[in-house]
């Protein structure tokens, strides 16, 4: 994938990245057609290329709730650090305000903190494709 940087300069997007998003494209597909444990696999495969990678993390944990709840277990509850909720809501806001920047760095001290906390890598998705377009628009294009 080639995108444009804010100086108009072009760049590709990392080999690795490309190779998680593929990964997670064949298993998202794997799961609706219901195959799991292959979807599984590819998934843990994802997030070996690229272990900050959101939408991996995301649709592995959904998979475990989906099987704890066939199971007959309650879904589990997430109980966050104070730390780590006032970093999200600073970072929310931040987002809101678009200071991308400031985004970022406050969701980065928070994956410091709990590397693995979901939401908290779903934000920096989020946040990076925020600045992404953000940089688009202030250069012109």
């Amino acid at each position: 994938m080639i995108l444009a940087a804010p100086s108009c300069q072009l760049i590709t997007m990392e080999p690795d990245r490309q190779e998680a998003i593929e990964l997670i494209e064949r298993a998202d597909l794997l799961l609706i057609d219901g195959d799991s444990p292959e979807a599984r696999e590819l998934l843990e495969k994802a997030l070996e290329v690229d272990p900050l990678n959101a939408e991996a993390k995301r649709l592995l944990m959904g998979m475990d709730t989906r099987a704890a709840l066939a199971r007959g277990q309650a879904e589990p509850q997430v109980v966050k650090s104070p730390e780590i909720q006032e970093v999200i809501t600073l970072a929310r806001q931040a987002i809101e305000d678009s200071q991308y920047e400031l985004a970022e760095r406050l969701l980065r001290r928070g994956l410091s903190i709990d590397p693995d906390d979901a939401e908290i890598l779903s934000l920096i998705s989020t946040t990076q494709a925020f600045r992404s377009r953000s940089g688009l628009f202030h250069s012109g294009i």
